[in-house]
């Protein structure tokens, strides 16, 4: 890895959705049964925010009673997202300038995958023991 790797080498797929409509609890139901932080909001296809376990404990913790919230009362939004052949420096700037941990890759308002903060301290790691990066 270098770093001129690009967010298409190192993003997950396979992203977890929900739509815009979903109430907060199955998003929620979702985010525990597939051991994710966070569901992306698409609508017709289209990333629209985001909900993050944040976003709910926030909530919670004003005293609201958010289960039968629908998602996109709860989600952020706009949604910053990044394409495919951003390098990830540009990345970690991305996120770090715009205080989020996960990044949407987004290609003609088509949801690639999205790659988080753990993978990109990864790709730190990977870089700084280059070329015997530790075991992943």
């Amino acid at each position: 890895m270098t770093d001129s790797d690009t967010l298409d080498q190192l993003m997950t797929r396979k992203v977890v959705t929900v739509e815009p409509s979903d109430s907060v609890k199955k998003a929620l139901q979702i985010m525990v049964e597939k051991d994710i932080g966070n569901v992306i909001v698409v609508e017709k296809g289209k990333p629209v925010g985001v909900l993050t376990e944040r976003d709910t404990i926030r909530k919670c913790v004003q005293g609201k009673d958010i289960l039968g919230t629908k998602v996109e009362d709860l989600m952020s939004s706009p949604l910053t997202t990044a394409p495919p052949k951003m390098n990830a420096f540009e990345a970690l700037e991305t996120m770090r300038k715009n205080k989020i941990r996960r990044l949407p890759v987004v290609e003609n308002g088509k949801l690639l995958g999205i790659v988080t903060e753990k993978d990109l301290i990864y790709w730190v790691i990977k870089v700084g023991y280059a070329p015997y990066p530790p075991p992943y």
